[in-house]
């Protein structure tokens, strides 16, 4: 049983040190606004998420329009795409993000109320550009109603406070677990040497496996949306909120590769000779 025992820890501690990788960065993610905004900034230039954001923009105006209009329909999307592509945009977009992010924080702390990405600023953009060329198309008030294009969370609020404390809680617990189960692989192993390299090499495998976690989720979550569109667009916004993982998860990969090789390969401490010793 003893001899089980240093592999049974080290296997527990690598599944430890896996969820503890994914637990910390969530909970950076989630509660850190520089880094969620850094993560999001960059979208604003991004070509699939502008179309996906401008069709449902389009579709959300149109909903608001007394019969089929094709030409107003074309007339919307274009200049929804042409603000969407300006420089102003960017600023438009971080600052949602930013405001979207504290919302979430506050609905996180206070279980109660909705996160949602507000755009009022493009539409009103979109409405003066087509005001100007004759046709008033949407009141203020109609602009607050549709401006949003994040899932509104109320509806899923005892499961997702569930989830964020959760993630609050495994991110304190996990690496002292994961660190607790490692030292004790060390403390009953024969060869600790050995050990400490398997440990190295088992968290870099554990991190490897985090990405293949990460790809998987990826299919699985594109697997949902029908539209093209918005497919592309959610590609995109995946893999620009996972990049920060993939960093930390490299690092921590890089630091198990080297501990692991070292460790292997270090040298035992050579005893002199029965005769010198007897000397």
């Amino acid at each position: 049983m003893r001899r089980y025992l240093p592999v049974t820890l080290l296997v527990l501690g690598c599944v430890a040190a896996l969820l503890a990788n994914l637990a910390v960065w969530a909970k950076t993610f989630a509660f850190d606004t520089e880094s969620f905004v850094d993560a999001l900034e960059p979208l604003a230039t991004d070509e699939d998420v502008i179309d996906a954001v401008a069709l449902q923009l389009t579709d959300r105006v149109m909903s608001l329009q007394p019969g089929d209009d094709p030409q107003l329909e074309a007339l919307v999307k274009g200049t929804l795409n042409s603000v969407l592509e300006s420089s102003a945009f960017l600023e438009i977009w971080t600052q949602a993000a930013r405001t979207a992010h504290k919302e979430f924080v506050r609905f996180a702390s206070t279980s109660g109320g909705d996160s949602t990405l507000d755009l009022d600023d493009v539409l009103t953009k979109v409405d003066a550009l087509i005001t100007a060329s004759g046709r008033d198309i949407l009141s203020p008030a109609q602009i607050e109603r549709i401006d949003d294009v994040v899932v509104k969370t109320q509806g899923h609020l005892d499961l997702a406070l569930r989830i964020i404390d959760g993630i609050e809680r495994a991110a304190v617990v996990l690496p002292f677990v994961a660190i607790a189960l490692f030292a004790a692989a060390l403390l009953v192993a024969d060869d600790r040497r050995r050990t400490l390299a398997r440990i190295g090499w088992g968290v870099a495998i554990a991190m490897v496996a985090t990405v293949g976690l990460v790809f998987v989720a990826r299919r699985d979550v594109l697997g949902l949306v029908d539209d093209n569109v918005y497919r592309r667009a959610v590609a995109d916004v995946w893999d620009a909120v996972v990049h920060s993982l993939f960093v930390q998860t490299a690092v921590v990969f890089a630091v198990g590769a080297v501990l692991g090789l070292v460790m292997w390969f270090a040298r035992r401490p050579e005893l002199p000779p029965a005769g010198d010793m007897a000397t």
